[in-house]
């Protein structure tokens, strides 16, 4: 997932490879910041400090790196968790629950983000963006 809050933008993209999946993302998440931003300026975090060399020594300029440790998750990483934990809870409750609460506008949002092969988003529409800036 790639937010870059300065212009209003987001993106999610499915991976399906277990390997290389954090390199993958910073290599995204570099293509997508130079498209929107035309230049550096930008930082792409990661919890992953080797994946973070391997994309340095791909072409990934070390400025646009920060190691982020997990303990200190970043806002793209729990909007991240929220949409795969709601997608949990859909998939062990399901035939359990028998009439759940009308869906809000966050609950939609999530569940179309988890099925997204890609999806572009702007984040002052995003229910579920909003609901991490209320938290501050």
């Amino acid at each position: 997932m790639v937010i870059i809050p300065a212009l209003d933008s987001g993106l999610i993209e499915r991976f399906d490879s277990q390997v290389g999946h954090e390199l993958f993302a910073i290599q995204r998440a570099y293509q997508f910041c130079m498209e929107r931003v035309k230049g550096s300026g930008f930082l792409i975090h990661s919890d992953h400090a080797g994946s973070i060399a391997r994309a340095a020594k791909g072409g990934v300029p070390k400025d646009c790196l920060r190691y982020s440790p997990p303990q200190e998750p970043h806002i793209a990483d729990a909007m991240l968790k929220r949409i795969v934990g709601r997608a949990y809870y859909k998939r062990i409750t399901e035939g359990i629950v028998k009439q759940r609460r009308p869906e809000t506008p966050l609950h939609i949002e999530l569940e179309r983000l988890w099925k997204a092969e890609q999806q572009e988003f702007k984040l002052s529409e995003s229910p579920l963006y909003a609901s991490f800036l209320s938290q501050t």
